[in-house]
Formats: structure tokens, C-alpha cells, sequence
């Protein structure tokens, strides 16, 4: 009988093993599926921010460009990213202005708001058969600034200073060194190096009011003397370098107008065309005070070799507008020359572009007309040199564009501008592939200017200063380019 009685009670003790055991695999095998569940949840949300973040940078574009079709705009873009408004439970909202964070209410800020219910697996042993997954992002443009309305490509909260190279291992791919540039439009640095922006020497860098520098890396900002960094901004409190905005004499980092991580928008005059090169070729290379053109007047055409002005002995020397094909060798402005032009635009390009795209070949002294060499633009010995792109509607040259390199070099030819108190250039300069390296002055200041480039460096004791008003290039030509960020 003890033997029965013991027998059973090791019966029931592993009966009630069994249960445990049982019970406790169910509770293992809800918490391994609430971890693999959990692990999901989380990529898609990863997913689902990226959607978010591009939705709210497509809402942005368009609305500061002063358009109505910002909410589908956004909505498209996360639909690109695999996020399609009321397809497969996603709702994506986008709000002007935002409706919650740091900027709600604000009229120039644009909200991204796009959820998923999301279907759970091992969690519905837990009787939880789906999640909602949200993810926000919101980002603002300028409200204002010194520029023209949204209607113009470089209006008055887009960018006009655009430095396109994008090599991780190359650095200053925006360098300033002793001068104290103003900017009034926004600056758009593409590279993701973390010293994109490179500061040297005591300056100030100046961004117009409702304007920002956008750089797309994490902390492109450095300096050559000590200084606290904050993110993209350098605050220097001991009144060396700083980026600051307009009228302050003192820069903290609230007010300092600069931002990281934003969209990389690429090169912003892709859409421009290269203009006609026409059937005149000159044979005239050199002009000066001993070799003057006919009534001081300088035709446009094909230039093979090069065109430099030199010396006019105190005569003015106008370019005629139009065209300037400028077939390798140099486009040179020296000494003490003094030119001016209205409506022209310089192509930078070689003689075998020329055969090809004319059928005739360059018949010059200087360079092979098979030479696949660029022409290199010089402008030193700081010239008075007055010029300005053509108007729109011109019917010849490129509306906008002053200086255009052939978008198919592949050798940085290293164009320099070094001016004066006189230099006024207005016109989009554009050196894709090239680094522009702007000394001195831009006596403009009711113009336009809109830089380019693969890298850009601005050096020199008297500061330059960008204006961007009335610059005919129009949003529909600028493919992308806004100096509006994300934020949250």
C-alpha cells in the first residue's frame, strides 16, 4: 500500500511538472515571438521613417517654390518609397503648418505624418494581431529673404550656392579662407565628408536673413583656430570665426542659420541645354590697347585656342551679346582691362566638340583641333569687368548662365576669378567638375550671381557678396536645389 501511494504521488508531482512545463513553453514561445515580432515592428518603422522623411522634403520643395500640390507631392514621394496612402493600411498626412513639436503653427514649416497597422505573427498568442506604426518628420524653409519671389529658380528661400562633390574622402570641399563672404540665398554643400566646410583665418561668414547653409553630412563644419562646434554651426565666442545671419555682431547657436543632413539634391542646372554654337568662327584670340577690335567692339562665335583681353589702355571693350564658344586654351581677362557686356554667355569647351557638334574643325595656332582639352576661365589681375547673362526670352544664349564648362570634363580645370571694387558678375557661373577658386570682390549688389561647382574656395582680404535678385532661371529649369531642412 505505501508503495500505491508513493507511486501516485510521484504520478500527480509529475503531472504537475508537465503543466509547468507546458505552461512555461507557451510563455517562452510568446516572449521569442514578442521578440521577433518586436525586431519587425522595428525595421518597418525604420521603413516607414524613411517615407516620412522623404515626403516631407517633396512637401517642402513645393512649397516653397510657392506651390499648391505640396500635400501630393508628399504623399507621392513615400509612395516611392514603398508607403502608398490608403493602399495596405498606410495613411501618410502632411500638414502646413505642423500640428505638434518645436515648430507647430509655424506657416513656413511642413509636417510628414505616415502610419501602417502592421500585422503581428507570434504576438497573436498574446492576442495582439497587429500594431499601428508611426513615424513623423517635419521640416521648414525660409519664410523671407533678400531675393526675388518663389516664382524665380533662386527666389527668395532657394538655394543659389551649390557645391556638388560628393567623394567621402574629400575634404574643404567648401573652403573659406581670410574673407568674409555674404550670402543671400542659401547655400547647399553636397559633401559628406565631416570637414565639408572649412573655415581659416578671422571671418565672418554671413548668411541673409531667412536664409541657411545645407550640408548633407553629419557635422561638416571645421575650423583652423579653436572653437566649440555644434553640429554644423561653429559658434566662436572669443570673436574669431563664425557662420551667423545677418545683423548680429555676436553669434550663438541658436542663431547660427546652418543645418546637416539634408536630402542630396544633385546638380541643380541639369535641366540647362547647351546653347547653339552657330557657324562664326573667329580669328581674333588677343585683344589689348596695341590690338584693339573694331570700335572697341568684341563679336560673339567660336573662339579655337582660347580669348584673352588684356590691357585696353583705359578704352572700354564691349562684348556684343550673345554667344561665346570658347574652344580650349584660355578665357582670359588680365592686367588693367576694362570690358563690359550685356545678354552674353561663355561656353567653355574643346575643339573636338567643336568638329563634332559643327562638322567643322578649329583651325588655330595655339591648339589641335582634335584636342579634347577644356577651356580654363582666368580672370586675374583684377580687371573692371562688368558682365550680365542674358534676360529671359533672350534669343541668344542661355538665359541666367554667364559661365558654362562643358559638363563632360573630366579634368578639373580650376577656374579663378579674382576681382574688384568694379568686378559685377551677374549670372549663373557654372564649373560642375571643377573647383572655382573666387577671390576678392563682386561689386554687384543688385543682381544675381548663382555658383555651381564641384568645390568652391573664397580667399582674399575684400569680401564677396551673392545677391540673388531677379535671376531669370526659373523653377521649372532648376531640377532640385532648396535650402529647406528637415528638423524633426
Amino acid at each position: 500500500m505505501k508503495l500505491i501511494r508513493r507511486w501516485k504521488r510521484h504520478s500527480r508531482e509529475r503531472g504537475s511538472i508537465t503543466i509547468i512545463a507546458a505552461a512555461s513553453m507557451v510563455g517562452l514561445m510568446g516572449f521569442t515571438g514578442m521578440a521577433v515580432d518586436v525586431g519587425y515592428l522595428q525595421w518597418t518603422r525604420v521603413r516607414i521613417q524613411d517615407a516620412a522623411d522623404a515626403a516631407v522634403q517633396a512637401a517642402l520643395i513645393e512649397a516653397e517654390n510657392g506651390k499648391t500640390d505640396w500635400s501630393t507631392a508628399g504623399q507621392n514621394s513615400a509612395s516611392l518609397n514603398g508607403y502608398t496612402n490608403g493602399v495596405n493600411g498606410v495613411t501618410v498626412t502632411i500638414n502646413i503648418p505642423p500640428t505638434m513639436g518645436s515648430m507647430a503653427g509655424e506657416s513656413n514649416a511642413v509636417e510628414a505624418i505616415v502610419t501602417q497597422t502592421t500585422p503581428t505573427y507570434f504576438m497573436r498568442i498574446l492576442n495582439m494581431n497587429s500594431v499601428s506604426v508611426t513615424a513623423r518628420a517635419a521640416g521648414l524653409y525660409p519664410a523671407s529673404g533678400s531675393g526675388t519671389s518663389s516664382t524665380n529658380g533662386s527666389g527668395s528661400s532657394a538655394g543659389c550656392v551649390y557645391v556638388l562633390d560628393t567623394a567621402s574622402g574629400d575634404s574643404q570641399t567648401m573652403n573659406v579662407q581670410g574673407s568674409s563672404p555674404t550670402f543671400n540665398c542659401g547655400v547647399v554643400v553636397e559633401s559628406p565628408n565631416s570637414q565639408a566646410v572649412y573655415l581659416s583665418g578671422a571671418l565672418t561668414v554671413t548668411i541673409g536673413t531667412g536664409y541657411t547653409l545645407g550640408v548633407v553630412g553629419p557635422s561638416t563644419c571645421a575650423a583652423a583656430q579653436p572653437a566649440t562646434q555644434t553640429n554644423c554651426g561653429i559658434d566662436y565666442t572669443s570673436g574669431s570665426d563664425y557662420i551667423c545671419s545677418t545683423g548680429k555682431s555676436s553669434c550663438t547657436a541658436a542663431q547660427e542659420p546652418t543645418a546637416n543632413g539634408i536630402s542630396n539634391p544633385g546638380d541643380p542646372l541639369s535641366n540647362i541645354s547647351v546653347p547653339s554654337f552657330g557657324t562664326t568662327f573667329s580669328t581674333k584670340d588677343y585683344y589689348d590697347m596695341n590690338s584693339a577690335p573694331p570700335s572697341n567692339t568684341i563679336q560673339p562665335g567660336i573662339y579655337c585656342g582660347g580669348l584673352t583681353i588684356g590691357n585696353t589702355g583705359g578704352s572700354t571693350y564691349t562684348l556684343n551679346p550673345g554667344t561665346y564658344i570658347i574652344a580650349g586654351g584660355n578665357l582670359e581677362f588680365n592686367s588693367t582691362g576694362t570690358l563690359k557686356g550685356s545678354g552674353v554667355t561663355f561656353y567653355l569647351t574643346s575643339p573636338s566638340d567643336v568638329k563634332t557638334t559643327t562638322g567643322t574643325s578649329c583651325s588655330s595656332s595655339l591648339i589641335s583641333p582634335t584636342s579634347t582639352t577644356i577651356a580654363k576661365l582666368n580672370i586675374n589681375g583684377q580687371p573692371n569687368v562688368t558682365l550680365s547673362a542674358p534676360a529671359s526670352g533672350a534669343t541668344s544664349g542661355i538665359p541666367g548662365v554667364l559661365f558654362f564648362e562643358n559638363r563632360s570634363s573630366t579634368t578639373d580645370n580650376a577656374p579663378q576669378i579674382v576681382g574688384n571694387s568694379t568686378t559685377a558678375l551677374n549670372g549663373a557661373i557654372y564649373f560642375k567638375n571643377s573647383t572655382l577658386t573666387f577671390s576678392g570682390v563682386n561689386g554687384s549688389n543688385t543682381g544675381y550671381m548663382m555658383i555651381v561647382v564641384k568645390k568652391l574656395g573664397i580667399n582674399g582680404s575684400s569680401p564677396i557678396v551673392v545677391y540673388d535678385v531677379n535671376n531669370p532661371i526659373t523653377s521649372s529649369t532648376v531640377t532640385t536645389g532648396t535650402a529647406a531642412v528637415i528638423a524633426e
